[in-house]
């Protein structure tokens, strides 16, 4: 038997999610031996609000893939409020371990749960590489210790350069540089053997500042955790990211061409140049991506590909579902309810995307939402019509991003500001243009909230422990007014003698009228505190006198 400790301050590999009724699964990810299982269901609604701006960047790579790792630098032209252009930019350094992949994408929003599950500390989270696994699906063994522990070093090793590209929600801006950026600040593990075994790996880690303050003001993304971990092609996992951002906004059929596709998702390798290789890559995470669920509620109705009209590459198509019905059950995913994904005569019917005859959760606090709109615009006595299909789509996707309280402030501060300016607002669509801004509004008012509440706390505590001090205090006189003349002057003889000889008085000079009179002062004080325990233990032994 043998103990080894290490630890290290540098911050995995492949996985794939497992599930107790997947027996295939059950084998390590490299085919060798088969890990141990613990009997854990996933539920399937797992969700967790990431950082938004690790979320708009196509930061991680494939697991898998043979490109040697490089620093990589990801740009966007943006236009800014008044017209001009500047182009939005993140370096992403390679470290010794390799570049961030997919399996560090999940490790993150594992680690974005624990964090979330153990209070949003702004200090060190403490975690185990155990619990970490089984977030995960995983397998408990020494591989899964081994490749977990190497994604965290990636986490942590990983830096980043943002220019004009990340958005701090304290200061309501856009950093024009921020450098020395790594999505984790303090990573330590200690690891425990026993006959060869890893038997125990625990540690800490905190994320960067930046983060913590963009969790703090729910500058964030929700994603579906349990979506994520299911996805077998690495691809799919990548471009689901991508798609959840986008259709979970206004937005209900994406295209994109294969060529520029790739390049938005930082997908690389000479045989992409192809059309062919590209779509022979994108049709396995399309069987995949087929009725996903989308953190909006909806789903990708379809996801399709097809040749462009000019025949020199193919296009990507993705459409929209309708947000699924509380308690319906997920409709199958594609890839893992047919033996031919790719089959028309196996496709799930149209019908099974588009709306249910139940009124969904989301869709009725989104139409509460149009309702609120009216009637803060317009007044609650006006006659309204039927709001539009994406009008509803829109006022679903702001609650279900947002919640209730945030979707009604967005409302109101949207009027508040279409007032400031006398702009018009005739549909609940221009509330999109003030939702961003309301959001980070909303975040620091409920920051001053918190402030405010905190300091009102702390006064109040302080004033009650000066009430009781006062209380204390006057408890004591009174007590000690009330003695019997030999006993006050039996115990004022005894505290003399014992002030007399301690430290602070034994060498004071007594012909000194002021040092007498301070010397009374303390002989009385130690006499009060004396008949004050004595009544306060008194107290606790009869409750009831």
């Amino acid at each position: 038997m043998c103990e080894v400790h290490f630890c290290f301050f540098l911050g995995g590999k492949g996985k794939r999610t497992y599930y107790a009724t997947d027996q295939a699964a059950c084998m390590d990810h490299q085919g060798t031996a088969p890990a141990t299982i613990e009997e854990t269901a996933i539920e399937p609604a797992r969700k967790v609000r990431a950082e938004l701006n690790l979320e708009q960047w196509a930061i991680w790579q494939p697991a898998k893939s043979k490109n040697d790792p490089k620093p990589r630098v990801l740009a966007k032209e943006i236009t800014l409020d008044n017209g001009d252009k500047i182009t939005a930019q993140v370096e992403i350094s390679a470290t010794a371990r390799g570049v961030l992949t997919t399996e560090d994408q999940r490790t993150y929003y594992a680690l974005i749960k624990y964090h979330d599950d153990n209070g949003r500390s702004d200090d060190a989270t403490y975690f185990s590489l155990r619990k970490l696994s089984k977030i995960l699906g995983k397998g408990w063994g020494t591989r899964t210790s081994e490749t977990l522990t190497d994604s965290l070093a990636r986490l942590y090793a990983t830096s980043f350069l943002w220019t004009y590209a990340y958005h701090d929600a304290a200061k309501g801006k856009t950093n024009d540089t921020l450098e020395g950026f790594r999505i984790l600040d303090k990573l330590k593990i200690v690891r425990t053997k026993q006959d060869g075994h890893t038997t125990r790996a625990e540690g800490y880690f905190r994320f960067n500042d930046a983060i913590l303050a963009n969790l703090e003001r729910n500058h964030t993304k929700p994603v579906l955790l349990d979506v994520v971990l299911g996805f077998r092609s690495e691809v799919a996992q990548i471009l689901y990211t991508q798609l959840d951002r986008i259709l979970s906004r206004d937005i209900a059929t994406y295209e994109r061409r294969t060529k520029e596709l790739f390049g938005d998702l930082g997908l690389e390798g000479k045989e992409y140049a192809y059309q062919s290789a590209r779509k022979r890559i994108l049709e396995k995470a399309v069987a995949e991506l087929e009725n996903a669920p989308l953190s909006n509620g909806a789903t990708i109705a379809s996801a399709t590909l097809e040749k462009t009209a000019d025949g020199k590459d193919y296009k990507l198509i993705v459409k929209r579902g309708r947000a699924r019905a509380k308690n319906a059950a997920p409709t199958p995913r594609s890839s893992e309810s047919q033996e031919n994904p790719h089959s028309k005569e196996n496709r799930p019917p149209e019908s099974r995307t588009e709306a249910n005859s139940e009124v969904t959760e989301a869709g009725q606090k989104g139409s509460e939402l149009i309702a609120y709109f009216q009637q803060v615009f317009f007044g609650a006595d006006r006659p309204t019509t039927k709001p539009s299909k994406k009008h509803c789509d829109l006022a679903d996707q702001i609650v279900a991003s947002h919640g209730e309280a945030v979707a009604r402030y967005i409302v109101d501060f949207a009027k508040a500001e279409a007032e400031k300016t006398n702009f018009k607002i005739a549909t609940f669509g221009a509330i999109a243009n003030y939702v961003d801004r309301a959001v980070v509004s909303y975040t620091l008012d409920q920051a001053k909230i918190k402030k405010r509440e905190e300091r009102e706390r702390a006064e109040a505590k302080k004033q009650a422990e000066q009430s009781a001090y006062r209380d204390r205090v006057e408890l004591g006189f009174s007590l000690y007014n009330a003695l019997p003349e030999q006993e006050r002057i039996e115990l004022t003889n005894y505290y003399q003698a014992m002030l007399m000889a301690s430290d602070d008085w034994k060498d004071k000079d007594f012909t000194a009228t002021i040092t007498r009179k301070m010397f009374e002062s303390a002989v009385k004080a130690e006499i009060c505190d004396h008949l004050r325990a004595q009544h306060e233990t008194a107290q606790q032994a009869t409750p009831d006198a």
